[in-house]
């Protein structure tokens, strides 16, 4: 399996994540059943990110496992942020999460703070079991990882195992308009966006909270946000931002059987004075 672990140049990185370490995985680590495969939705097989997925995944670029693991302890700083799988998942072909792949990115991550999502399913297949257990055992030895529902029934039934922390995919109608995606020139003004979502379902059926993502209404980063890489309670919903066919085949899938409640907001959301005092008080 091909693995790529990028350090963006500093003024280079992604407006959304913010400066971090990223890490590019072989396309054959995606889960069969993935609703998201074959240009459904899955936003990384789409532009620059397919592209360079593309090469590490027909092997022209990147490092094999053990390659990666040791960049991971010797490259990224003992405290750093980092993504794991801006593009693909978690080790192993298809369905199946590898126990001891997984054990030794463990080792090699350190309890370092990271930012990872996973597609492999946790129910209904053979693997189910033994990907819980991985996960499981991922999150106690300090490598954190969010299980990704396709729908709000579908994040209840991931929130019901008391397994790892939960986002969902929303519907395009929840994000914050803006001249294309990642360009960061909204077309409306943040009290616009709050008018216009304020009335849309905030909670799944089983009346569990979900919070926007905020680097998808504001101009906050995931490297100073850090919500997905702790544990919560709330469910982190993100606005599906292809056009089109394609947004309209995933809001079918989110936006059904939930009651109306308050605008969204992610309260736990530390603006940029907080992070720099928490940053200057720590120094």
């Amino acid at each position: 399996m091909q693995v790529d672990l990028i350090f963006p140049a500093r003024g280079k990185e992604n407006r959304k994540l913010g400066w971090m370490p990223v890490a590019y995985i072989d396309k054959a680590s995606c889960p069969t059943a993935c609703v998201l495969k074959g240009l459904r939705g899955c936003y990384a097989e789409y532009g620059p990110v397919s592209w360079h997925w593309n090469k590490v995944s027909a092997g022209l670029i990147g490092d094999d496992w053990l390659t990666f693991c040791d960049k991971v302890v010797s490259r990224i700083g003992p405290r750093s942020i980092w993504r794991y799988g801006v593009a693909g998942d978690l080790p192993g072909l298809g369905d199946l999460i590898h126990p001891h792949d997984m054990d030794l990115l463990i080792a090699a991550n350190m309890r370092r703070p990271v930012i990872a999502y996973t597609h492999k399913p946790v129910f209904d297949v053979p693997e189910a079991l033994s990907n819980r257990r991985t996960i499981a055992d991922a999150i106690t030895k300090g490598f954190m990882i969010n299980l990704s529902a396709d729908g709000v029934d579908y994040a209840d039934r991931l929130i019901s195992l008391d397994l790892a922390p939960v986002v969902v995919i929303l519907p395009n109608a929840y994000g914050r308009r803006e001249k294309s995606y990642g360009s960061s020139q909204w077309l409306e003004t943040i009290g616009e966006y709050r008018d216009r979502i304020a009335t849309l379902p905030t909670h799944t059926p089983a009346r569990r909270r979900i919070a926007i993502c905020p680097a998808t209404y504001t101009d906050a980063k995931c490297s100073t946000c850090r919500a997905c890489s702790k544990p919560r309670d709330a469910i982190i919903g993100f606005p599906a931002h292809r056009a089109g066919a394609k947004k309209a085949e995933l809001a079918h899938l989110v936006a059904r059987d939930v009651v109306v409640g308050e605008p969204w907001v992610f309260p736990e959301h530390r603006t940029m004075a907080e992070v720099i005092a928490e940053e200057t008080a720590a120094a």
